[in-house]
């Protein structure tokens, strides 16, 4: 019968659920691993002109220090591309902050403890010191899944974790609205790149952390004898495939 695997993001409590036996999945391309674990390259903020200091931001020739709680109290990416956008000067001290929101939206998992796993995966199957002794006993007091009389982490998953798949599957931005349409086209430009997640075609690397372990981006190519756009590929053997192996 075999054992039906997901992948768990223990920090995030993200739980994506839809790979089916490992022999049908193995071989999938998993572009959205890549997306979700691949920091995109920060775009460069415009630069300062010399007539755009801050006497002419008009109300909002604060001190920086100003600027940048207003900045941090938007939580949306595209309120905060709004702003940045209104004036070179807030453009270069929102940077920063923009970025995270930017990394938040494309890259939720970099950093984070993931693990494959099976129906039957049980606390003792994790590699030591995976969970804290907090998140064990948390999965102690969860409700078994199945016929497991014994704490399992299918449990934690479905009781714990949501479903990540209703992020990939979440409406991709669009640069719409009465403020988007009343801009200059320059400014359009300026802005809809601001959200664009690129990669560039310089090596890259995929890390494990806790293994210390890493692969190329080159190794990809020389496997598949073909070309690679950064850490993207088509086909069935990407770096997905190499983040299967990595943290196997």
């Amino acid at each position: 019968m075999g054992q039906y695997w997901m992948i768990l993001n223990l920090d995030c409590r993200d739980r994506f659920d839809t790979l089916a036996k490992l022999g049908e999945t193995f071989f999938d391309g998993y572009e959205w691993m890549t997306r979700v674990l691949t920091e995109p390259v920060i775009p460069a903020p415009l630069a300062v002109r010399a007539d755009s200091s801050k006497s002419s931001l008009g109300a909002l020739a604060l001190p920086v220090e100003i600027i940048l709680m207003i900045f941090h109290e938007l939580k949306d990416v595209e309120d905060a591309m709004y702003l940045s956008i209104a004036h070179p000067t807030l453009e270069a001290i929102g940077a920063t902050h923009l970025h995270a929101l930017r990394l938040a939206e494309h890259a939720p998992w970099i950093g984070d403890r993931l693990v494959c796993i099976g129906d039957y995966a049980k606390l003792d199957d994790l590699p030591t010191g995976m969970l804290s002794s907090a998140e064990r006993a948390e999965v102690n007091t969860l409700p078994r899944s199945g016929d497991s009389k014994e704490p399992n982490l299918d449990g934690f998953a479905y009781h714990a974790c949501k479903d990540f798949t209703r992020y990939l599957s979440k409406k991709p931005f669009g640069a719409t609205g009465m403020a988007f349409e009343r801009m200059r086209d320059p400014d359009r430009s300026r802005f809809i790149g601001m959200h664009k997640a690129a990669y560039g075609a310089d090596e890259w690397v995929l890390c494990n952390l806790s293994k210390q372990e890493f692969v190329l981006s080159r190794t990809i190519k020389d496997l598949t004898r073909e070309e690679t756009t950064g850490p993207l590929r088509d086909g069935l053997i990407g770096f997905g495939m190499a983040q299967g192996i990595a943290s196997g």
